[in-house]
């Protein structure tokens, strides 16, 4: 089983068993994994597991995480990699007689079972082809719901269960974003059989999927990076 071993001064002070998908980091007691320590930020990271992958995501804590020793917003690690939030560290690990580490990705509901074979880490940071778009490419049906997490704010997660969710500052909007050159509705969310798609209607800020500006629809891949205004916004898909 996967597990994370939380370290100060190269002390092992605790082990926790991964048994969620999705595992936040802070100071906050709601938190999965609690860090009592003035330089954690009250939500400060977050653990997902998605397709046999780890990803850790910073929740734009005040002293930033860092894995290896590298200042990141995303990346996906693998066993052994080192997490530093404040003046702690997390190493993921996996027992030794773990079948994750010759077998294929299981994931029991008691716990996780990482593959061996898992990816090195990367910032999971892309560029949009630019045909890559509902009208333009053929893609497999989707049938899971998708989701987007606030990582600039403690705004809960929105579910994207309807045809449209229009996102901005107006009453109008499904999702509320502030920000003085954000439209009442500054971008939508399309749910289609193919998958998801955002595209910018008004305001004058800059819609931007991981950091590049979309002047028109785009559709989402998992683990992508919105902002509209000073939001940002991860969107994934959710676990059936």
């Amino acid at each position: 089983m996967a597990k994370l071993i939380l370290k100060l001064n190269d002390k092992v002070l605790s082990e926790f068993p991964i048994t969620k998908r999705k595992i936040t980091i802070g100071r906050k007691a709601e938190n999965d994994l609690v860090i009592q320590n003035m330089a954690v930020s009250g939500r400060h990271a977050r653990l997902d597991y998605k397709k046999g992958k780890f990803i850790i995501t910073d929740l734009k804590s005040l002293n930033g995480t860092f894995v290896n020793n590298k200042l990141i917003t995303q990346a996906e690690l693998k066993i052994g990699d080192e997490i530093t939030i404040g003046r702690h560290t997390l190493v993921l690990s996996a027992d030794d007689a773990s079948p994750a580490l010759t077998g294929e990705t299981v994931l029991p509901k008691d716990g996780l079972i990482l593959n061996g074979d898992s990816p090195t880490r990367r910032i999971l940071s892309k560029k949009k082809p630019k045909d890559d778009t509902y009208q333009g490419e053929a893609t497999k049906p989707i049938s899971k719901l998708g989701v987007i997490s606030f990582i600039s704010n403690d705004q809960p997660d929105v579910t994207l269960d309807r045809k449209i969710t229009k996102i901005g500052k107006g009453k109008e909007a499904d999702v509320k974003v502030s920000g003085l050159l954000v439209g009442k509705v500054a971008a939508i969310i399309s749910r289609r059989p193919t998958g998801y798609y955002i595209t910018p209607v008004g305001g004058m800020g800059k819609l931007k999927v991981n950091g590049e500006q979309v002047k028109d629809v785009c559709r989402l891949q998992e683990f992508d990076m919105i902002q509209v205004g000073s939001t940002k916004i991860q969107f994934y898909y959710q676990d059936n």
